[in-house]
């Protein structure tokens, strides 16, 4: 090969890796306004479980509310601000009972801010037999700026079964911290 090839493959090489050169990367900025003007984007997930309730007294007649004894929970999303104050935050979630575990998914949630998911338990269709107690049957989380989802463990609170009755003995003796009977009692619950 001669001293003018060898130049000329040089000079055509060249030519080819400068072709090949990448374009500068452009620099990417996002202001903090427009930050402040995305859109709802975050995800909270909940997983319910269950609290047993209690009966007043131990009766074989009777059994405490557990997580069998539920026929559907509606579960309601709030967001939370100073104070604290709630407010509600779009529909009601109504889940069948045989859907109770499953999680729960809310989308379109606003980053930064603090979100609470309460549940409502309730014995048969509607609304007008609760079993779960309002002060307990809830779980807060906090929705960051990543894409990482929320996650909690929303416990549900299951209230006390309570009952009325009422017992009568012939031959009821009432000792210092103690009542003594004889004869037959009987017992009728309400």
């Amino acid at each position: 090969m001669t001293q003018t090839h060898r130049t000329t493959l040089l000079l055509l090489a060249g030519l080819a890796l400068a072709g090949c050169q990448a374009a500068p990367l452009a620099a990417t900025s996002v202001a903090p306004a427009a930050l402040a003007e995305r859109p709802a984007t975050g995800v909270a997930r909940v997983t319910p479980s269950f609290k047993d309730g209690e009966v007043r007294r131990l009766l074989t007649t009777f059994t405490a509310y557990t997580q069998a004894s539920i026929n559907h929970m509606e579960v309601k999303l709030f967001a939370v601000t100073a104070g604290p104050t709630e407010t509600q935050m779009g529909s009601t979630v109504d889940v069948a009972a045989a859907n109770l575990t499953n999680t729960i998914t809310f989308g379109n949630l606003k980053h930064n801010t603090a979100y609470r998911i309460r549940a409502y338990a309730y014995f048969s269709a509607g609304t007008g037999t609760k079993i779960s107690a309002d002060a307990t049957s809830y779980v807060d989380v906090t929705v960051a700026t990543d894409d990482a989802p929320a996650l909690g463990n929303l416990v549900v609170s299951l209230i006390d079964q309570t009952f009325s009755g009422s017992t009568t003995s012939d031959g009821l003796t009432v000792n210092n911290g103690a009542i003594v009977h004889s004869g037959t009692e009987t017992v009728t619950v309400n």
